[in-house]
Parts: C-alpha cells; structure tokens; sequence
C-alpha cells in the first residue's frame, strides 16, 4: 500500500492542508512561520 496524500484539517496553524507525497520523496519548503513544522508533527 501507498500512501498518495494527507489532509490536514484544524491542526495547530494549518486550516486545510493537503501533502501530496512524490514518488522518490517530497519536500516541504516555506517561509518562516507558515507552517512546515506543523505539517510535520501532523504527519508524525
């Protein structure tokens, strides 16, 4: 099983969020204070 994407919904900062996850590895890249870190710990 693969897993294609995550949608984050009311978690910390993040109102709605999808990460779409690449074949090889996905990135998250952003400004400072716009969420990376919560997209993570939501991911963990």
């Amino acid at each position: 099983m693969k897993i294609s994407f995550v949608d984050i919904q009311n978690f910390r900062k993040l109102k709605r969020c999808r990460v779409e996850f690449a074949k090889e590895q996905t990135l998250l890249v952003g400004a400072n204070n716009s969420g990376k870190t919560s997209a993570t710990d939501a991911l963990i």
